[in-house]
């Protein structure tokens, strides 16, 4: 996962807003059904080209411990020498808020911990 520069927060934006966090859980500008914040994590090249998304066996992402529901996946384009993909995933109700710890799970292999915060 890639982090702001000079932190260890992870790279990430609201996928409707295009903000960076913290994150609110509930988000009022979101139009999903259920108002739930969707989070778009950017990560090294996975090899992902485009839905569909790939099982939680081969792809999965967890904060704190809890798997988070993945809703799209694919290559970062537009941007001339970037080699990287995105994650989009819906932030559950049950987070706590605090600076929580996000990883992503390719094929059994976890990246590094890094740090997505989430507020109330």
């Amino acid at each position: 996962i890639f982090v702001e520069e000079g932190t260890n927060n992870a790279a990430a934006i609201n996928s409707v807003t295009f903000q960076r966090g913290p994150f609110r859980i509930l988000d009022s500008h979101n139009f999903s059904f259920d108002g739930h914040t969707r989070v778009m994590l950017f990560t090294s090249n996975l090899g992902l080209t485009s839905p569909p998304i790939p099982p939680p066996s081969v792809l999965s992402v967890q904060i704190n411990g809890i798997n988070l529901a993945v809703q799209n996946v694919g290559p970062v384009t537009g941007v001339t020498g970037m080699n990287s993909s995105y994650i989009i995933v819906r932030l559950p109700d049950l987070l706590p808020p605090g600076n929580l710890s996000i990883t992503v799970t390719l094929r059994g292999v976890v990246s590094e911990a890094r740090i997505l915060p989430v507020v109330p």
